[in-house]
C-alpha cells in the first residue's frame, strides 16, 4: 500500500473540511473503486433484468455465470498476488523496471494455462448451450487477466489508472447491456454476458497498453519471478489460503446440497450467498480508513525505525524510534477496530429496515447479522496479517490464514449439520479465532522487535539451486 501515501500526505497536510473530504474521497477511489464499480455494475444489470420481467431461469443463469467467473478468477489470481507484488516491488526498488513487464507475460501465461484448462474441463462437461458456455468461459479468462494486470498496476502505484479502466469498461458494459435488452428479445443471459466480455476486454486492452508503454526495455525474463517460489514460498500459500478461505464457507453450502442448481452446471446458495455479498460491503469503509491510517501515520514511523537500523543509528535512537512505531501501530489498530465495529452495527441497524423491503428473506437477514460480525473480525484479522507482512513475519501470517481457512471449513460444516439458526457462525468463529491468534502473536513479536529486525531477518533471499530456480535456468539455457 505504500504508494498512495505520498498523495494522501499532501492532502491531509492541508487543513480544512474540504481538503479532508478530498483526501477521504481519493482514498475511497483508489482503495475500493474497482470493487464499488463491479458491485454497481452487477446491481444495475440485475435491476435491468427485474424491470424488464426477464424469466427466472435467464436471471439465475446470468447471476450464476457471473458469480463463478468472479470467484474462481479471484482465487486463482489472488493466489499469486503476493509473489507478484513482492517481485515487482523488489524490481522497482532495485531500479530494474525493464524486468517488470516481461514477468507480466510470464504470470499471465501460467495463470491462463491453469485457468484455461480447468475452465475448459468445467464447461466441456456442462450441458449448457455452446453460446452460453463460450461467453462464460471468455469472461472467466478475461477476469483472470484483469486481476493479474491490477496486481501489477497496484505494485507500480498507478491506482487511478485502475479506477479509470474499470470505470470506462463498466460504463460500456451497462450501455451495451441496455441496448441488447431493448433491441434483442430472448437470450438475455447471453447478451449480458457478451456485454461483460466486451467491457472487460476493453479494460484488459487499456491496461496492456499502459503497462507496455511503461516498460523500459526488451528483457526476456518472463519467468524469473517464479524463482520467488523458491525464495519466499510462504507468500504463495498465504495468498492461496486467504483467497480460498474468503469463499470457503460459501463452498461448504454449495457442496452440502443447500443451494440450487442452474442449468445442471452451477450450484450456489442464494439463501446464504446474498447476505454474504452484502456483509462484505461493510469492509469498504474500514479498508479506506486503514489505508489512510497506515499511509499517513504508521508507515512514516515504520520507515524511520528501519532507517535508524540501516543507517547505523545508535541504540537509544533505534529504541525510541521502535517504541514510537509500536505505540503508533497499536493506536491505529485500536482506531481501525473501533471504526469497523461502529460500521458493522450501523449496517445491522439499517438492514433491519431496508432488507425486508427489498425482498430478502428473514432467514437471510438473520444470517447477514452474524456474517457482519464475522466480516468485522475477519477484516481486523486481515489488517494484522498485513502488519505481519510489513515486518517480514511470514510464518505468523501463514499460520493465521491457515487457522482461518481450516476453521472456516470445519466450523461451517458443523453449523450446517446442527441447525439453520447457526448459519453464519462458522465464518464468525473462524475469523474470531484467527484474529485472537494474530493479536497475541503480533504482541509477542513486537516485544522482541529489535531482535527480529536486526538478527532474525536474512540479509538476502536464497533460492538458488532449488526446484523452480533450476527449472527456469534450464528453460533459458534451452532457448
Amino acid at each position: 500500500m505504500a504508494g498512495i501515501g505520498f498523495e494522501l500526505k499532501k492532502l491531509f497536510v492541508k487543513r480544512g473540511i474540504i481538503n479532508n473530504i478530498r483526501a477521504y474521497f481519493y482514498s475511497t477511489i483508489v482503495t475500493a473503486g474497482p470493487v464499488l464499480l463491479c458491485v454497481t455494475m452487477i446491481t444495475v444489470l440485475q435491476l435491468f433484468l427485474s424491470v424488464l420481467n426477464v424469466s427466472y431461469y435467464e436471471r439465475q443463469l446470468f447471476i450464476a455465470s457471473t458469480i463463478y467467473s468472479f470467484i474462481f478468477s479471484q482465487v486463482l489470481a489472488g493466489s499469486f498476488s503476493l509473489i507478484i507484488s513482492r517481485y515487482v516491488s523488489d524490481k522497482i526498488y532495485l531500479k530494474k523496471r525493464d524486468e517488470i513487464i516481461p514477468s507480466l507475460y510470464g504470470s499471465l501465461f501460467i495463470c491462463l494455462i491453469i485457468g484455461g484448462i480447468s475452465g475448459a474441463l468445467f464447461y466441456w462437461l456442462s450441458p449448457l448451450s455452446t453460446e452460453i458456455k463460450s461467453v462464460s468461459y471468455i469472461l472467466f479468462i478475461l477476469l483472470i487477466m484483469v486481476w493479474i494486470q491490477t496486481i501489477y498496476l497496484s505494485a507500480m502505484k498507478d491506482f487511478m489508472r485502475i479506477v479509470k479502466g474499470f470505470l470506462y469498461g463498466i460504463l460500456l458494459i451497462i450501455i451495451s447491456s441496455l441496448c441488447w435488452l431493448k433491441f434483442q428479445k430472448g437470450d438475455e443471459a447471453f447478451g449480458l454476458l457478451l456485454s461483460m466480455d466486451i467491457g472487460f476486454f476493453v479494460i484488459t486492452v487499456s491496461f496492456f497498453a499502459f503497462l507496455k508503454s511503461s516498460s523500459g526495455g526488451n528483457v526476456r525474463g518472463y519467468f524469473h519471478f517464479v524463482k520467488y517460489l523458491d525464495m519466499i514460498p510462504s507468500l504463495l500459500f498465504i495468498g492461496a489460503f486467504y483467497n480460498i478461505a474468503i469463499y470457503a464457507h460459501n463452498f461448504m453450502f454449495w457442496l452440502n446440497g443447500l443451494g440450487i442448481t442452474v442449468g445442471n452446471t452451477y450450484v450456489y446458495a442464494p439463501l446464504y450467498d446474498v447476505p454474504t455479498f452484502y456483509a462484505f460491503l461493510t469492509t469498504v469503509p474500514t479498508m479506506v480508513f486503514f489505508t489512510i491510517e497506515m499511509e499517513t501515520n504508521f508507515y512514516l514511523k515504520y520507515k524511520t525505525y528501519y532507517s535508524c537500523i540501516s543507517e547505523g543509528g545508535d541504540y537509544k535512537s533505534i529504541k525510541e524510534a521502535g517504541e514510537t512505531m509500536i505505540k503508533s501501530l497499536w493506536e491505529d489498530i485500536r482506531k481501525i477496530t473501533s471504526f469497523q465495529i461502529m460500521v458493522s452495527f450501523l449496517f445491522i441497524l439499517c438492514s433491519a429496515f431496508i432488507m425486508p423491503r427489498v425482498g430478502i428473506s428473514e432467514i437471510s437477514i438473520d444470517i447477514f447479522y452474524i456474517l457482519v460480525l464475522g466480516v468485522c473480525a475477519g477484516s481486523v484479522m486481515f489488517i494484522l496479517m498485513t502488519v505481519f507482512l510489513y515486518f517480514e513475519d511470514r510464518r505468523d501470517a501463514l499460520i493465521t490464514v491457515c487457522i482461518f481457512f481450516a476453521g472456516n471449513v470445519l466450523f461451517t460444516q458443523g453449523t450446517i449439520m446442527l441447525n439453520v439458526n447457526l448459519y453464519g457462525f462458522g465464518y464468525f468463529i473462524s475469523a474470531l479465532v484467527a484474529l485472537v491468534f494474530a493479536f497475541f502473536r503480533l504482541n509477542l513479536y513486537l516485544k522482541d522487535l529489535d531482535y527480529h529486525a536486526m538478527c532474525s531477518m536474512p540479509a538476502t533471499l536464497n533460492g538458488e539451486n532449488k526446484l523452480f530456480s533450476r527449472l527456469i535456468d534450464k528453460f533459458y539455457k534451452q532457448i
